[in-house]
């Protein structure tokens, strides 16, 4: 049987989005539709990526206990469970309601298709994972760059960069500061968006934003666990000329359909004529008072000199 062909009839194809979390059971639900034929055996075959992954037809336990579960609710729906889901089960799922009408012709009644996506996790290619905030001195180059943590994770996401020069008050005050959750509430992304388009403008002549693919690292190449980090989407950020007006948020973020992910920093620019005005308006009052002593004691002291010399 074909069960791929897709000259047979097809009754009603269903598709949604599935969020996959990491580690965590994820269940696929199933409808089965009732059909008028009596006589027809109905079978119901999943798929992953146009592979078949259970055959019902076949024995009721030929699958993979270890990885995936199947529940029959009443002959009405069948839960197909993913078993501490990890990022390699990311894929388009599908549950095929299947008649057999004889040995060589089946007939597809009802496609159920879930894409399982991952949240689309990015990472900074020069901090650490726990840098928040950076201080770079005005007039220097900075560079951020980010990229999805696997090809899992970029599976039908983008990558952005986007710059928060300030956060309302009231959003600071009843979320504590949360500025990624800033950015993805109600139509601020579209406003910041902008935002960041008019400032990439302004300074389109220091300011460069650059997306590419990532070469997989030799030292990554021999090994087969880590071939998800092969031909990854880079997005890259450079400011020639650091000044003051660069102060604020600078963020990489992923979206896809089913989740959000964000990496900020905030840029903080420090001047250094600023750094030594004190120490110069110290060392200025130093000198000035010690002209005035000197003056002082030299007045003090001259009268008994000139009578000394009489």
């Amino acid at each position: 049987m074909n069960l791929f062909d897709r000259s047979m009839m097809i009754k009603s194809i269903h598709c949604e989005y599935v969020l996959l979390t990491e580690y965590q059971s994820l269940n696929l639900s199933c409808k089965i539709f009732n059909h008028s034929s009596s006589s027809s055996i109905t079978i119901v075959n999943w798929y992953k990526d146009q592979k078949l992954i259970i055959d019902s037809s076949l024995s009721p336990n030929n699958y993979n206990r270890t990885k995936f579960h199947l529940i029959n609710q009443n002959d009405s729906i069948i839960i197909l469970t993913l078993l501490k889901a990890k990022p390699i089960d990311v894929g388009d799922y599908e549950c095929r309601q299947i008649m057999l009408l004889d040995l060589n012709s089946t007939k597809i009644l009802h496609i159920h298709r879930f894409a399982v996506r991952a949240k689309p996790r990015i990472r900074s290619e020069l901090f650490g994972k726990n840098v928040i905030s950076q201080t770079v001195w005005a007039n220097e180059e900075w560079r951020m760059k980010c990229s999805f943590v696997s090809k899992y994770h970029q599976i039908n996401s983008t990558l952005d960069i986007v710059r928060i020069e300030e956060v309302d008050d009231d959003h600071h005050h009843h979320n504590n500061g949360n500025v990624g959750g800033y950015i993805f509430s109600y139509d601020n992304y579209t406003k910041i968006k902008n935002k960041t388009k008019q400032w990439l403008h302004r300074n389109n002549d220091r300011v460069q934003i650059q997306l590419y693919n990532m070469v997989m690292a030799k030292q990554q190449q021999s090994s087969d666990n880590n071939n998800n980090n092969n031909n990854q989407t880079v997005i890259e950020l450079k400011i020639s000329n650091v000044n003051f007006k660069d102060r604020g948020y600078l963020g990489c973020i992923g979206i896809n359909p089913v989740a959000n992910d964000n990496l900020l920093i905030l840029l903080r620019v420090n001047d250094r004529i600023r750094i030594l005005c004190p120490i110069i308006v110290i060392i200025t009052l130093s000198l000035y008072l010690f002209t005035i002593i000197t003056i002082y004691e030299y007045r003090r002291i001259s009268p008994f000199s000139l009578l000394q010399l009489d």
